[in-house]
């Protein structure tokens, strides 16, 4: 046998697991390996002892080398039937390793030697320790094997010391430069670990820092020390003075008018740190109702005053405080419209403090003109504290100040800069004034744009309250600054919002009509009388001021008559960037069209339909991920398709995922890679509808069921929608309604109602394709009957086209006397891979029919559901929508194959093979040959002669 079949016959079974049979059968038997050594003091284990030799004593007795062990030893004629053993430990076992044992026959006296584990079971409870918790019940005395009983409790864990380096004498290399050894041993058991670092990684040690710069609320401060393994200098960056990790300790008490002293502490034991440094702390200002009395914004005309008079309750849209408990000198009272000396008492020092104080009039108000960020109001007021009074004939008018400019704020990009390794883009917060109630004319440039933050960075928005129409929000910026290492918080109004009605906001008064739902007629200017598309007087109850105690809730509104649609159809179709147009005809007397037909309206673009779109580019690619925003929008049978970019990704982990409801949004959340930085991606979804019938409003099932296509009003007979007490409902009619979600139990009041005819009796039935007549219950009226529509019975058995990826079915009209037959042809969706979210997203789990084997595929049940457009409807959608069919189908995967892995059987098989056909000679040959682990089939591996039988066995045995 040469050397290259050798090597190659031990290529081939160094993967596979050789058991017994005619390949082992040559080596011969091994002897109980003896018990080991003692541990030396590094930890070595000690070499294995040897079989004990049994001998005869001189008294009869068997000898395990040289130990009598009070057994006689069989004489030449003894013989034993069965015998009745008796165990003897000579090496008594330990927790590794079997011990030695002689059996010797009670009878006889026969014995032999072997390796026997005798353990000495008792009852009781083995401590907790570094890996197993407590045991309670039957355990071996010797070694802690366990028997019947439980564990209680959990193991203690490793108890690590630190890690150490492990020292190199030999040369010059440099733990915290070059990286290297750790060691730790566990205090308990001893266990021993070791932890490789990479060069860099090991921090230096050094044990005499100095501070060389003190830290601040904005910058970090530095540290400077030299490391006593290498020699190296080290600059270390001191957090904040606001972390949390600096220990405070007041030296000096400060308070409102007294300047203290402050010592702050920074200890950190793995880096052998203990700093301290003083700073001296200003006074903190004297305190007036709860507040230091420099937070009071001053009257711009006093600038050591306090505006004190209509200061009372909550501050105002600029944010100053109520000036409360300020009080005249002894002798004195306040006069309105003048400056004068007042005092208050520090509400921390009860020092006395002097101000200067303009008191304006106080008592019945009425405005008359509104004040705006851009000019002055006026009012009328009846003072409770001086004679002066408006309202009494030509009283004169109290000029109002103009109220401040309140700031929209938006990210304006302003360039980049370097953080570290990134580059990140930089912004300045920038905030416009649109006015308070009125839009804001300032043109100087500075009062309606103010930039409240610039060169920032890793900005993040919260509202801190939302903004009503009486009240001003807040929002709370917090953003990084170029050049600081400290975060900022910048907290800033929100403009109030115009009234509510229907739930929302009222963004343009001049485009709600008289069908806007809540605008209401006053008593002497009915709606019926007015000429459609003519404007009229009406007002609204605003549903937020209606909630406030004492505020008028009226709001008064000029609206424009609306026609009351009928025969809706569409003109022309609107896209997401085009508007399109409908046709209706109008029902009002006082119409302006002279006939009330074919009245046309226009109709806005429907806006994009954006999903996130997430491409994998490869491993290999600069960006493994692509994420794009796509339009689905489907307009007459076209897919838009428009795109917008949302970023390029190095990774992407998607680390939450929450399903929106009728009264919240729904996102997903995925950690990004842009650099060397992750980042938040968060997709979000806008709240699905409410919930009626059972069904989400407005989905495709419920206006099948529930909405009458010509008006896309929903029926009266809907379940749980009702209609407005003061409409009444005529057929073919559509009044106010409203209904009440299921789910969140608000009510939603955005509906039409609209009254069908009810069937009293057929006059002329109506067929697949032909309308018919009845009798309305309603009234004693008739009325044309809609055409059916054909009804299906489908049938798509023999139309499955796997290879092209399509389903056809046929349908015959199951009506009684119809004859008409309809085929459609849909498109299978994708169901190449069963762990894509597209496949789980409308096939679900595939149904196993039959496994795989070696060398059959298996089968899989796959059923997708199609609307009547052929669309495959996604599970999660498939409650509210309408199946057209529902086809299943099979599927085949590849076989498994025959499994030669590491775990086969090889096996020797002999073989006589005629070699020569003349002398008809033989010769020996062997197979070797693998079994499949699954299915038992054999393949052979290598064929060889006894010569190089012998030579594998020999190898065998050398290598054993």
């Amino acid at each position: 046998m040469n050397k290259n079949t050798i090597v190659k016959l031990i290529a081939v079974l160094a993967m596979c697991f050789l058991i017994g049979g005619a390949l082992v059968a040559c080596k011969g038997a091994a002897g109980p390996a003896g018990p080991q050594g003692p541990q030396g003091e590094k930890g070595e284990t000690g070499a294995a002892g040897s079989t004990p030799v049994l001998t005869i004593g001189a008294n009869g007795n068997w000898c395990a080398d040289g130990v009598d062990l009070g057994v006689k030893a069989p004489s030449a004629d003894a013989a034993c039937a069965e015998h009745d053993f008796a165990f003897i430990d000579v090496v008594k076992h330990t927790q590794t390793e079997a011990g030695v044992v002689v059996k010797a026959c009670k009878s006889c006296g026969f014995a032999a030697i072997t390796n026997e584990t005798l353990h000495v079971m008792e009852a009781g409870e083995i401590p907790a320790n570094c890996l197993e918790a407590k045991w309670v019940g039957e355990f071996c005395s010797v070694c802690n094997l366990k028997g019947e009983g439980e564990f209680v409790g959990e193991a203690l864990g490793h108890d690590w010391t630190k890690a150490q380096p492990v020292t190199d004498t030999n040369n010059d290399l440099y733990i915290c430069i070059d990286g290297g050894m750790l060691v730790q041993h566990c205090k308990a058991c001893k266990e021993i670990q070791y932890t490789t670092v990479e060069a860099g990684e090991y921090p230096h040690t050094i044990y005499n820092w100095s501070l060389i710069a003190q830290p601040t609320e904005d910058n970090y401060g530095t540290a400077f020390g030299t490391c006593t393994i290498c020699g190296e200098d080290e600059a270390y960056d001191l957090p904040l003075i606001t972390s949390d990790e600096w220990a405070v300790k007041v030296l000096k008490e400060f308070n409102c008018g007294q300047d203290g002293k402050i010592e702050y502490t920074y200890v950190n034991a793995d880096r052998n740190m203990n700093l301290s440094f003083k700073v001296d702390v200003p006074a903190t200002g004297h305190k007036l109702n709860g507040q230091n009395y420099a937070n009071y914004d001053v009257d711009g005309d006093n600038t050591n005053g306090v505006v004190v008079s209509y200061w009372y309750g909550a501050a105002d849209a600029a944010g100053r405080l109520p000036a409360l408990n300020l009080k005249p000198f002894a002798g004195q009272k306040f006069v309105c419209g003048a400056e004068q000396s007042a005092y208050f008492k520090c509400e921390e020092c009860n020092d006395v403090v002097n101000v200067i104080v303009y008191y304006d009039h106080n008592g019945k108000c009425e405005t008359v003109v509104e004040a705006t960020c851009c000019s002055e109001g006026s009012k009328k007021v009846d003072c409770d504290n001086c004679s002066f009074d408006s309202f009494a004939e030509g009283g004169q008018l109290v000029t109002v100040a103009a109220l401040p400019h309140v700031y929209t704020y938006e990210l304006v990009e302003v360039g980049t800069a370097i953080i570290g390794e990134d580059e990140v883009k930089t912004y300045n917060l920038v905030g416009t004034c649109k006015g308070n109630g009125a839009a804001c004319t300032a043109n100087s440039g500075a009062a309606d744009v103010k930039v409240l933050a610039a060169n920032i960075y890793n900005v993040e928005a919260k509202a801190i309250k939302a903004p009503n129409c009486l009240e001003y929000g807040q929002i709370k910026y917090t953003f990084n600054k170029v050049g600081f290492d400290a975060k900022y918080t910048e907290t800033v109004l929100v403009p109030k919002t115009n009234h509510i009605l229907n739930g929302k906001e009222v963004l343009d008064y001049t485009a709600l009509t008289t069908a806007t739902a809540g605008i209401k007629a006053f008593t002497n200017n009915a709606f019926k009388d007015i000429v459609c598309e003519a404007p009229v007087d009406a007002y609204f109850i605003c549903e937020y001021c209606s909630t406030v105690e004492g505020v008028e809730s009226v709001v008064s509104v000029t609206v424009t008559k609306a026609h009351t649609k009928t025969n809706v159809r569409t003109d022309v179709a609107a896209d997401c960037v085009n508007g399109g147009s409908i046709l209706f005809d109008c029902t009002n007397a006082n119409c302006n069209y002279t006939d009330g037909k074919n009245i046309s309206e226009d109709t806005e673009a429907l806006g994009h339909d954006f999903k996130y779109v997430i491409v994998d580019n490869g491993e290999n690619a600069q960006f493994r991920f692509t994420v794009n925003k796509v339009c689905c929008r489907v307009t007459n049978d076209v897919e838009c398709g428009a795109t917008e970019f949302v970023g390029n990704y190095k990774n992407l982990t998607k680390v939450a995922e929450v399903a929106p409801t009728c009264y919240s949004e729904g996102y997903t959340l995925y950690k990004v890679q842009i650099g060397t930085a992750w980042e938040d991606l968060k997709i979000t979804y806008a709240p699905i509808n409410h919930t009626l019938a059972g069904l989400v409003y407005g989905s495709e099932k419920f206006n099948a069921l529930y909405v009458n296509a010509a008006n896309g009003a929903v029926y009266s007979t809907t379940p749980g929608i009702k209609v407005f007490a003061n409409e009444t409902l005529a057929c073919e009619q559509s009044v106010d309604g409203y209904y009440e979600c299921e789910v969140c139990k608000e009510l939603v009041n955005e509906v039409q109602v609209y009254q069908a005819h009810v069937v009293k009796e057929v006059i002329v039935p109506a067929t697949c394709e032909t309308t018919g007549t009845a009798k309305c219950a309603n009234a004693e009226h008739e009325f044309v009957t809609e055409a059916l529509g054909h009804s299906y019975d489908l049938d798509y058995s023999e139309g499955i086209d796997l290879a092209a990826g399509t389903v056809t079915i046929e349908g015959k009209c199951n009506r009684t006397g119809c004859l008409h037959e309809n085929e459609w042809t849909f498109n299978l969706p994708d169901y190449s891979d069963f762990e894509s979210d597209d496949f789980k997203a409308v096939y679900g789990k595939a149904v196993e029919v039959k496994k795989a084997t070696c060398v059959e595929a298996a089968k899989y049940a796959l059923t997708v559901n199609f609307n009547a457009a052929g669309a495959a409807i996604a599970l999660k959608d498939l409650d509210d929508s309408v199946v057209f069919v529902t086809v299943t189908f099979e599927i085949e995967t590849a076989p498994n194959g025959h499994d030669y892995d590491d775990d086969s059987l090889i096996l020797a098989v002999e073989k006589e093979e005629i070699i020569d056909e003349e002398t008809g000679e033989t010769a020996k040959f062997y197979y070797m040959v693998v079994v499949c682990n699954d299915c038992g089939t054999y393949y052979c591996a290598i064929v060889f002669d006894a010569e190089e039988y012998a030579e594998y066995l020999e190898y065998l045995a050398e290598n054993a």
